[in-house]
């Protein structure tokens, strides 16, 4: 009964910020790559964001996209942004794939005060690994970043599911393609 209501091969991960933005394209299953922005557009290290849509392929994790950052420079990433209240938690989960290099890391930054967030995770492995951080935002602190960063100069990085959840809030705000309670956005 549930596999005839659960058709999808795909999943999206759900992400939340009421009266704010969601993580756009958590899934990286769109062909676009606009839903993120590189380090080298904010005037740091150098390095190219791409999606990959192979199908069955290892550097996929079951879906239809990941999205992968090569850096030219160390320490390139891709970023998003989100508005947040101080002293609220915010749990942040990604998965990521290390093709070749150093370490994929999962780093949280206070905008407002230029600052890091907590203690970065990170890890060398290339197979899927589950990054997860459970923080609280900063005195000051207005607006969030999330960066899927990669540490050496010429690190490859598959990252996919990328969730922000504030629970203090608690629901889950979906996006406008999800159009029915039965199935998935296609």
């Amino acid at each position: 009964r549930a596999m005839r209501r659960c058709y999808c091969a795909n999943m999206e991960p759900l992400s939340m910020k009421p009266n704010s933005a969601i993580v756009a394209d958590a899934g990286f299953q769109s062909t676009a790559t606009t839903s993120y922005t590189e380090s080298d557009a904010d005037g740091g290290p150098a390095t190219g964001f791409t999606k990959v849509t192979t199908a069955n392929s290892p550097v996929v994790f079951r879906g239809i996209g990941s999205g992968r950052v090569l850096n030219t420079a160390a320490g390139g990433y891709i970023r998003q942004r989100f508005d947040v209240t101080p002293a609220e938690q915010v749990i942040w989960h990604t998965l990521s794939r290390l093709a070749s290099g150093t370490n994929a890391e999962a780093v949280l930054r206070d905008v407002t005060n230029a600052a890091a967030i907590g203690t970065t995770v990170e890890h060398s492995q290339g197979a899927w690994q589950w990054m997860r951080r459970i923080e609280t935002v900063p005195t000051g602190c207005k607006v969030l970043e999330t960066r899927l960063q990669g540490e050496g100069a010429s690190d490859d990085i598959n990252w996919n599911a990328q969730c922000v959840y504030f629970p203090g809030q608690r629901y889950f705000e979906l996006d406008t393609t999800w159009d029915s309670d039965f199935k998935v956005p296609t």
